[in-house]
């Protein structure tokens, strides 16, 4: 086969898009520490989202974003409740944030660590977490209210890492919500971020950290660190949320498609929610054996970029080994078995049918 299908094509707004964002940055002269562009991406996200204005605190990237949200709700130190399911970036943040991970496993069905699962877990931990990250598996919507109520019920705090989610996420008050717009997002900019929290108090705080907790009158009240979004990051948010609607219709057009096309082989299951009705930008599929890893080095073979988005559990990635985890019995089977294939805005009828038909040659071939 000459053809080689990648994993993925980024498509951020192109030059002619930028040119009038990147003369108002010519005319400012302003570049960073909250400049114009970057407030108006956040007025212009906070409306998207339907909050109040301020409610939306971009970021640099969203592994920042992720340790100032859990320093910000649970403070430094102690432990942080978080799935073992999920890309090294969320323990990253977690270790960011002074926190120390204790890696827990995921509902079968969702991917996710649910609410109520956590709750019961609390009892075995090895001490009362300080608080608990949740995760949004490859953009999946995570229930917020039922955290909410969890952190009512528990008196601990929850963040969601909501990476990939920028189509599902929604805010709420007591549960800060980090989205990722990184250029494999299907909502992306290249490099950056944004905190979402319906509650304008904690915004301004949380605002305020990603400036090394500086006041205005540049006094640090709140431990913090340098994460602020670049004016130049701003224009390229500006312009692609301009062009979101089309970009959200094209994912869930190809993810449909894409389902319906898989089906055809026995024993696959779609990701959580990969079926059209979101919008999200990797198509993960689970095998019905652990051959994930002689399926991928097959079909790279014969030109189909394949890969693991999450190659391993957190807590088996060598920088995390000291940390303690819970029995992670789910977290095993996924990682033994799901497999990330080709999926982008523009690909092609052809291309998935091209992917399709290797991942079942494939498969016969283990």
């Amino acid at each position: 086969m000459t053809q080689r299908i990648p994993t993925f094509r980024p498509a951020l707004p192109d030059a002619a898009a930028l040119m009038p964002l990147l003369r108002e940055i010519d005319a400012n002269r302003w570049y960073s520490n909250f400049g114009p562009l970057a407030r108006r991406f956040e007025a212009a996200l906070a409306h998207h989202f339907d909050v109040e204005p301020h409610c939306v605190v971009t970021v640099c990237n969203a592994t920042l974003g992720i340790a100032i949200a859990l320093e910000e709700a649970g403070g430094r130190g102690g432990l942080c409740m978080m799935p073992a399911w999920t890309h090294i970036a969320s323990a990253s943040g977690a270790i960011g944030a002074g926190l120390t991970p204790w890696f827990v496993d995921v509902d079968a069905t969702t991917w996710q660590l649910e609410p109520a699962a956590a709750k019961a877990l609390i009892a075995a931990a090895p001490q009362r977490p300080s608080v608990v990250l949740a995760v949004s598996p490859f953009g999946a919507p995570v229930d917020s209210g039922a955290w909410e109520a969890f952190t009512a019920e528990t008196g601990v705090p929850a963040v969601i890492d909501a990476a990939a989610a920028f189509d599902t996420v929604r805010a709420a008050r007591a549960t800060a919500q980090v989205v990722s717009l990184h250029a494999t997002k299907a909502m992306g900019i290249g490099e950056g971020g944004f905190i979402i929290v319906a509650d304008a108090a904690r915004a301004n705080r949380l605002r305020r950290m990603t400036n090394f907790g500086l006041n205005p009158e540049r006094v640090s009240l709140w431990t913090g660190t340098n994460a602020k979004l670049t004016e130049f990051a701003a224009a390229i948010g500006l312009a692609a949320l301009a062009q979101w609607p089309k970009r959200r219709a094209e994912f869930r057009a190809r993810a449909h498609h894409y389902a319906v096309a898989m089906a055809r082989i026995p024993g696959i299951a779609p990701a959580p929610c990969f079926d059209g009705s979101i919008a999200t930008s990797t198509a993960n599929f689970i095998l019905p054996d652990p051959v994930v890893g002689t399926v991928i080095a097959h079909m790279n073979r014969q030109g189909i970029e394949a890969r693991k988005w999450w190659p391993v559990g957190c807590h088996d990635h060598p920088s995390c080994a000291g940390f303690p985890s819970a029995p992670l019995p789910v977290t095993e089977r996924l990682a033994d078995r799901v497999i990330g294939l080709p999926f982008y805005p523009d690909i092609t009828d052809a291309e998935i049918g091209a992917v399709v038909d290797t991942l079942a040659v494939s498969l016969r071939a283990c």
